[in-house]
């Protein structure tokens, strides 16, 4: 499975967190992939979104539970340059896309062109309207420029 599916998913599910306790989380995780799997034999498919690998959705929800680790110091980093908007207010999987951007970025590593672009990809797609990705793209590109200047 492609990092960029992974992502996805992995994005799917910090926004169903958003619904849930955090206690719920792992039986809901179990929901989402069991789901996809039937989904995914229903269309008799080998389309690379479907989650069929058991080693894919266990690398999904370390991703998960690792950014949700840190919800704390990323959603400061996003309140800290998102002027006019408080967490709350956002869309919910433009946060969720915000959230895996700035967590691979600052803490797993990833090329920022990369996670940022991924992060655009998915808004362009998902996000809450057309606005969606020139928010996610600015809120990311002033936490990179804020990054550059302190290095």
């Amino acid at each position: 499975m492609k990092q960029s599916v992974k992502r996805k998913h992995a994005v799917f599910l910090l926004y169903i967190s958003e619904f849930h306790e955090k206690e719920e989380m792992e039986e809901q995780a179990e929901l989402y992939f069991k789901c996809n799997a039937e989904e995914e034999a229903l269309k008799n498919s080998e389309s690379e979104d479907g989650i069929n690998d058991t080693g894919a959705a266990e690398e999904i929800k370390a991703k998960f539970y690792a950014v949700r680790e840190k919800l704390g110091i990323i959603d400061a980093m996003i309140s800290s340059v998102s002027d006019g908007w408080k967490i709350d207010r956002m869309g919910r999987i433009d946060l969720a896309i915000m959230r895996m951007a700035v967590f691979e970025i600052f803490f797993d590593e990833t090329p920022s062109p990369v996670a940022i672009n991924e992060a655009v990809i998915l808004a362009k797609r998902y996000g809450g309207d057309d606005s969606s990705s020139v928010f996610i793209n600015g809120i990311l590109g002033r936490l990179e420029r804020n990054r550059q200047s302190n290095e």
